[in-house]
């Protein structure tokens, strides 16, 4: 399949960065047996559990300088998404709804078994009565995004899905780094893999869901003052190679200082914050 070899970046394509989830109805999260195994799965998941921060961040940038007036402003739903598909479509839908007060994209695309949509909205509270842009009053920033992204050749597959939403509040003290932001919403990701390459058959299943809650956010500092994402990831892979499987709940809490407490499948350790994601890791 074409695009496989293309799965990270598509990955990466979505908006703000991507995180997963839904569980399973007949399962638990797990608690590992011994700290080995729980390293074992902090190895394989750290990359993901730390671009959480890094979404965060991104949206934290939304909150305090969204205004309309820089090109970038709308990046994340004008931008061409679907030429991570080889080809440029031009957006379904795009614009402000003053009776929603919502500024809205939308698009689909499809090519050669491939499909794709995207679904974003912003909205700012209060706001401009005409634009629907944020001003000096704007206190709250509500952001929905959801995408998915499917393609398929004969029996080989791959699905991906993705939905975020946040709530932000006291935006009015945040862009003027008078005040803290609070972060409020969820995030998850959905992801399978049924292949062949070469002799071996793939079949990979990933989800994994986090809860923002509520975080307080200075303007002024480099770390969260407090609260916590809470997290649950379930990797099941049949191939040997591309690490283990299982299905975990965590969380990280912060305290506004450079160390954040993780809490991984009954184990408990210190992060440093001062990584791009991650430094180093201690048990607790």
């Amino acid at each position: 399949m074409k695009n496989l070899i293309r799965i990270g970046s598509i990955l990466f394509a979505f908006s703000f960065v991507s995180f997963v989830g839904c569980g399973d109805d007949e399962l638990k999260p797990e608690k590992f047996a011994s700290e080995a195994d729980a390293q074992a799965a902090l190895y394989d998941s750290e990359e993901e559990i730390f671009l959480a921060l890094s979404e965060l961040r991104n949206v934290a940038d939304v909150a305090a300088t969204f205004d309309g007036s820089r090109p970038n402003d709308f990046e994340f739903f004008k931008s061409n998404r679907s030429e991570i598909l080889g080809k440029k479509h031009s957006p379904h839908s795009f614009g402000y709804n003053p009776q929603t007060g919502y500024w809205s994209f939308d698009t689909t695309a499809s090519d050669q078994g491939l499909s794709y949509s995207f679904n974003g909205k912003i909205k700012f509270t209060p706001r401009d009565a005409i634009t629907g842009l944020p001003n000096e009053t704007t206190n709250t920033m509500e952001y929905d995004v959801s995408a998915s992204l499917n393609e398929t050749e004969g029996e080989a597959f791959i699905d991906l899905g993705y939905d975020a939403d946040f709530v932000v509040t006291g935006i009015a003290g945040f862009r003027a780094a008078t005040g803290n932001a609070t972060f409020n919403g969820s995030n998850k990701v959905s992801f399978s893999l049924n292949v062949t390459l070469e002799s071996d058959h793939i079949v990979f299943d990933y989800d994994h869901s986090y809860k923002i809650k509520s975080i307080v956010v200075d303007p002024t500092s480099n770390y969260p003052q407090s609260g916590s994402f809470e997290f649950t990831i379930k990797r099941d892979i049949n191939a040997s190679g591309f690490g283990s499987n299982f299905y975990v709940a965590g969380s990280i809490t912060f305290d506004g200082t450079n160390i954040a407490l993780l809490e991984f499948g009954g184990y408990t350790f210190h992060i440093n914050l001062d990584g791009p994601y991650i430094v180093e890791l201690l048990q607790s």
